[in-house]
């Protein structure tokens, strides 16, 4: 009787110390949390006293152990010149092989032109970098598919929206129009993202999705994908300001958080507010799993 009143009172006590332990270590040492106080527990019940004194100083040697680890400097991490991510059709080609291939000189022109058309088929905005690259290209053949398969997206979007331009002038009803309007100013949007504009057009199709934007918000203000918009429209014309106030508003208007929160972070962290980058960069487990984004989130997570 006297021995289990004995080991219910050290079960106790152990307990108690290896949760209060747990507390006063540094942030960095808590995790995994339940293993940690598994093991204070463990060595106070196998260890009574010695056991208890041991995890003392255990803790105490934390703080000493966490002064002496060098801190995490902040740096520019760049994505990997060959990423593929989100490929909706699967290809012969990766990025990368295809990369490789286009610019071999021991390559032939046919065999260039399939890696590219390989790539392209994937549909993904990143591909016409690779496009545009081949039309400084040597080879005439090359130099020419590439401008083929660039015009000919560009003709896409083109006539879609010539169409929606005639929607426009038909439709008298204004939540129709509204509607038209914001598929002009993604479309606009889109030829800028997909690197099909240059230059001038570059320049005239910003400001154009800007317009029709701003028309479907007069109708339809609550609408949280234009505020998206306008925030990555704002934020490539690297007028910042306006860029958080359009994302905020995204936000308010409870937006994806994947497609909001890497901006507000950047925004935050241009700032210098580095608390809302970290409070940013926590709100979406998801962003974990985005590759361009792993390694950023994780540092700001643990600093």
């Amino acid at each position: 009787m006297q021995y289990e009143l004995y080991l219910f009172i050290n079960g106790c006590v152990s307990a108690i110390i290896a949760i209060l332990l747990w507390h006063f270590l540094p942030k960095k040492f808590q995790q995994p949390k339940w293993p940690i106080i598994l093991w204070f527990f463990s060595i106070g019940m196998c260890m009574p006293i010695v056991g208890i004194l041991f995890v003392i100083a255990v803790t105490i040697l934390s703080y000493w152990f966490e002064r002496k680890t060098p801190e995490k400097v902040i740096q520019a991490i760049f994505a990997p010149v060959f990423m593929r991510e989100k490929i909706s059709t699967p290809t012969a080609f990766g990025e990368s092989g295809a990369w490789v291939r286009l610019h071999s000189d021991n390559v032939t022109s046919i065999d260039k032109m399939q890696a590219m058309f390989a790539v392209n088929a994937a549909q993904v905005a990143r591909m016409n970098n690779l496009n545009l690259d081949m039309l400084r290209a040597d080879d005439d053949q090359l130099r020419l598919y590439a401008f083929g398969l660039i015009n000919k997206q560009s003709k896409k979007i083109d006539q879609q929206i010539s169409k929606l331009k005639q929607q426009l002038d038909e439709n008298h009803s204004a939540i129709d129009r509204a509607k038209v309007n914001k598929s002009l100013a993604f479309l606009y949007w889109e030829m800028v993202f997909a690197k099909l504009v240059q230059d001038d057009l570059l320049t005239y199709s910003l400001n154009k999705a800007i317009q029709y934007s701003f028309a479907s918000l007069k109708q339809m203000p609550d609408d949280m994908g234009l505020w998206v918009l306008l925030g990555r429209i704002y934020f490539y014309q690297k007028e910042y300001s306006k860029a958080k106030e359009a994302f905020e508003k995204a936000e308010k208007l409870r937006a994806p958080y994947e497609k909001i929160l890497p901006y507000l972070a950047e925004l935050s962290f241009m700032e210098r507010d580095f608390v809302k980058v970290r409070k940013y960069l926590s709100l979406c487990d998801t962003l974990m799993y985005v590759p361009k984004l792993h390694e950023v989130v994780k540092f700001w997570r643990v600093s």
